[in-house]
């Protein structure tokens, strides 16, 4: 989950510098509308690092009662949908997550240039198309009136060790036929060779019409009231044919298996995550198939 404070406070970790050229509030016969603009740097950051905010309030109108400032990001997602006949779909939508707010006006509301510092959360998530994407945006609260608003795209990229941690979990073992593997690394790039074995080492005697590894994509989507998964296999290596494996005689067999040049890194948002498996299979006639499976980050540092 990534830390947010929806608050219109400053919270502590925002810094705001107030340009000395500041004007006063213009007189109500001034003018009615308001402006503001957005510019930030810089434009790509890591998650972890800062980036500074430019907020210059061009124009105020008599309406405007407050405004604020937020970095957060665009999350597009799976959730359901119910039409009038009360049937359930499901739909893509976007949610705005606020991760950062401040108060854009501290003593009223004035014109000028406002200087305001974020931090990129170290575990926020890094920006993935048409999944998520950063942004900081200024908002001017107009009194029975539509609001102003502008916004500057942010590129995260993903901090060194990001979701690392998910590597030290255990791994889901088959439970009939126990399946081990073995690897040299659990950390890819896309088109990267991942090595290892498998190491089968059956209790009975039984026939197995395969054994083979593969590369599976998992991807989960939630929202209140709603879960949905997606399993995909990209990539998957035959290891055997036909065969009888026998009690006290385990089988290993080396593999080398190859991610496709462009798989998708592991990422996850408020409302969505994917992460990466290696997979051994044991194909049993008329059984279900016996799994063993461990984790793997996919990260690609060009992006």
């Amino acid at each position: 989950m990534v830390d947010q404070d929806q608050s219109a406070g400053t919270p502590a970790w925002g810094t705001r510098q107030t340009a000395d050229t500041v004007l006063p509030v213009p007189s109500p016969a001034s003018g009615r509308s308001s402006s503001v603009s957005v510019n930030i740097r810089p434009e790509t950051v890591t998650a972890g690092e800062d980036v500074e905010c430019h907020i210059d309030v061009l124009d105020i109108d008599k309406k405007v009662r407050a405004g604020w400032v937020e970095l957060g990001y665009d999350n597009t997602h799976e959730t359901s949908s119910t039409d009038t006949d009360g049937h359930s779909r499901t739909v893509e939508t976007t949610d705005w997550v606020p991760v950062q707010t401040v108060s854009l006006f501290e003593g009223g509301v004035r014109r000028g240039d406002t200087v305001i510092h974020f931090a990129v959360p170290a575990r926020g998530p890094s920006t993935v198309s048409n999944v998520i994407a950063w942004r900081v945006r200024a908002l001017l609260d107009r009194q029975h009136g539509r609001d102003v608003s502008a916004e500057a795209e942010l590129l995260v990229r993903p901090a060194p060790g990001m979701l690392r941690d998910r590597l030290i979990t255990p791994a889901e073992m088959s439970t009939e036929i126990p399946i081990t593997i073995e690897v040299a690394n659990r950390e890819l790039q896309p088109g990267g060779r991942l090595t290892g074995s498998v190491m089968v080492a059956s209790s009975k005697t039984r026939k197995i019409r395969g054994l083979r590894v593969q590369l599976t994509r998992r991807r989960h989507d939630h929202a209140p009231g709603f879960s949905s998964k997606e399993h995909a296999v990209h990539a998957e290596v035959r290891l055997t044919d036909k065969r009888e494996l026998r009690s006290g005689e385990p089988l290993t067999i080396p593999f080398e298996i190859v991610l496709p040049a462009d798989a998708p890194e592991c990422w996850e948002a408020e409302y969505n995550s994917q992460h990466w498996y290696l997979e051994a299979v044991a194909d049993i006639p008329l059984r279900r198939d016996e799994i063993s499976r461990i984790e793997l980050l996919v990260s690609d540092p060009s992006q």
